[in-house]
């Protein structure tokens, strides 16, 4: 499925930041009085003075063109000061023949339009409305400046406000530990690629194993938020790798990327796991932690399977539907300029980790996709689109009744029997 740019939006904000100046030009020029015969609009494109920009008459003050001498200008080519029936085009219709408004300004029925008729006619249509027209034609452009102004100022906002939202979200107060749940685990500081120190947990399974997975949470979460609902059930097979991405829970750095800096956490985690003999590793990951899979995989073969639970396909689709979630006028202009304003604050083009991109890169190891039907954060069609562009081995399963990582709570038994078969048959 092919789906309209995400740049398309940005000159859509530029253009809505202009509209108002369009708008403006566009009423401008048809915003002659009622009272105005239709010679008058027959006739806009003749009316500028020769030092007028030709693609936009307007651009010159109205009040000051004398509309008789302009036409006797262009269109008197016998130069005999007045125009024949042959050379007034302007009251030709689109057959070439004479209209009623010829006969009209003829008023001494010669065939000629001489300068008083043509004065006295434009004068009693439009001249006595000029000042009026000049007025509400001022009015317009004034409008139309501060709808331009408005618009522009609301998306810098826009932009601005919801980049620190998505950049710097309240960290998550879920505390649940291993040892709530039952189970023995070893605390692990270990440090991300860029010198971001990292926490996190290291719950080995019952009998020893060297097969891990790796449970990655999402944006404004931490390890502790999925804990009680994954780790009982998975525990009992396989060991548990789960940690604090940067700017959540423990672990330092205040930034959150939803995926491009967190790639690198993720990397360092496999890189520690590595280092303690962990050989066969596999990721389930919610959300902002599905997409940060599906990103490392793509280069990092040692990820050998991935269960992909309502990850976004790209960056900019997250954030519009979840500017569209809150209610945010002009979502798809809006989720543009937080990116714009996220690339500058982070000196990173962040829409060169969409997931969509590099999930092909991963086969021919197997993925998982998982996705609430009901989910309005992160689209199912997200799932859709990314198991699409998927060649490997691959299941989808749209939850009915979820929202956004609520697939477990919503078909628990299904969930668990879903996720281990695919991690028995991956990892065998």
């Amino acid at each position: 499925m092919i789906k309209p740019s995400r740049h398309s939006a940005g000159v859509a904000w530029v253009a809505r930041g202009l509209s108002g100046l369009l708008l403006a030009n566009l009423l401008f020029g048809c915003g002659t009085s009622p009272s105005t015969s239709s010679i008058a609009n027959d006739t806009t494109q003749l009316i500028a003075p020769p030092s007028a920009d030709p693609a936009n008459p307007f651009s010159a003050d109205l009040a000051s063109v004398d509309i008789g001498q302009q036409l006797l200008d262009q269109y008197d080519t016998g130069h005999q000061g007045f125009l024949t029936a042959a050379e007034a085009i302007p009251f030709q219709d689109a057959s070439g023949h004479i209209t009623v408004e010829f006969q009209q300004i003829d008023s001494n029925h010669d065939g000629r339009l001489t300068l008083p008729e043509l004065d006295n006619y434009f004068s009693n249509q439009a001249g006595p409305a000029s000042g009026g027209d000049v007025k509400s034609q001022s009015i317009l452009l004034i409008g139309g400046l501060l709808v331009g102004t408005l618009a522009a100022g609301y998306l810098t906002y826009v932009g601005f406000k919801g980049a620190q939202e998505f950049l710097h979200p309240p960290r998550s107060t879920s505390n649940t530990t291993p040892q709530d749940l039952g189970m023995t685990a070893e605390n692990v500081s270990f440090t991300s690629d860029d010198g971001t120190p990292l926490k996190g947990w290291f719950i080995p399974a019952p009998t020893a194993t060297t097969k891990t997975i790796l449970i990655l949470h999402g944006h404004g979460d931490n390890k502790s938020t999925f804990l009680p609902e994954l780790a009982p059930w998975i525990h009992k097979e396989y060991n548990i790798f789960t940690f604090d991405f940067r700017n959540s829970g423990e672990s330092g750095g205040d930034t959150t990327t939803l995926g491009s800096l967190e790639q690198k956490d993720l990397h360092s985690a496999i890189d520690y796991l590595a280092s303690k003999g962990q050989t066969r590793l596999a990721a389930l990951g919610i959300s902002m932690g599905a997409a940060t899979a599906l990103e490392e995989a793509a280069g990092d073969p040692r990820l050998e399977a991935i269960v992909s639970d309502c990850a976004f396909d790209t960056l900019y689709d997250a954030i519009e539907s979840r500017a569209a979630q809150r209610h945010y006028p002009l979502p798809k202009e809006g989720a543009w300029a937080i990116l714009k304003v996220g690339d500058w604050e982070t000196h990173i083009t962040l829409e060169n980790q969409d997931p969509v991109l590099h999930v092909a890169q991963i086969a021919p190891r197997p993925i998982l996709f998982i996705h609430g039907a009901n989910d309005d954060l992160t689209l199912p069609e997200d799932s859709q689109h990314l198991y699409d562009a998927f060649t490997g081995p691959k299941d989808l399963w749209m939850v009915p009744g979820a929202g956004h990582a609520q697939s477990y709570k919503t078909a628990p038994a299904e969930y668990e029997s879903r996720v281990l078969a695919f991690f028995d048959k991956a990892l065998t």
